[in-house]
């Protein structure tokens, strides 16, 4: 199928990211873990230097804002020579298996941390669910409910499409698009 699709298989370890659309601004980079094959709106990068250590490179790219070499058109996308002119500082290689150790390991720690977070969040969203559907009353709470229309509390209101924040130079209102929203 690899030949049949004229495609590459990227090794494990090769380091990953969007490099067409919206994804770019999101950021997020990963590490291969098996041998793989992208789409076209994915780039990965194979390091052949030696004197480079993948893990810190890979901690380096984290760092990297690569959206910063985004086109900037109705479609962004992000080009091989583009990313060819990013300069990085390296330290020797004993350094940088040292400092990637070091991350891994924080890192390690903050997914257990989070996986925490993620199961204490679970149990808030479905306490909160029951409590606020009225499928579990509070201790001291038995009252009945009364049904109403969303409507009846107030207006909900749209986005103004085709803005942007030069629309909004004067006043103190906030103006919030929407790449904003779906990237952080």
């Amino acid at each position: 199928q690899v030949e049949q699709l004229g495609a590459k298989v990227l090794p494990k370890g090769a380091i990953v990211f969007a490099k067409i659309g919206a994804g770019i601004y999101l950021e997020r980079k990963r590490l291969l873990g098996q041998p793989s094959c992208l789409d076209n709106n994915m780039m990965g990068f194979i390091l052949e230097a030696r004197d480079i250590d993948n893990d810190f490179l890979y901690q380096l790219l984290l760092r990297s804002r690569l959206s910063t070499f985004a086109s900037a058109t109705a479609l962004p996308a992000i080009s091989t020579s583009a990313l060819a002119n990013l300069e990085l500082l390296l330290p020797p290689v004993s350094d940088q298996r040292t400092i990637a150790g070091v991350l891994d390991d924080a890192d390690c720690l903050l997914g257990q941390i989070e996986e925490i977070i993620e199961k204490k969040r679970s149990l808030f969203v479905a306490t909160r669910d029951l409590l606020v559907a009225g499928e579990t009353r509070l201790r001291g709470h038995s009252s009945e409910w009364s049904g109403i229309k969303l409507a009846d509390c107030g207006v909900a209101y749209s986005g103004l499409s085709g803005k942007s924040g030069e629309d909004f130079k004067s006043g103190s209102a906030s103006f919030i698009p929407f790449l904003n929203v779906v990237t952080n």
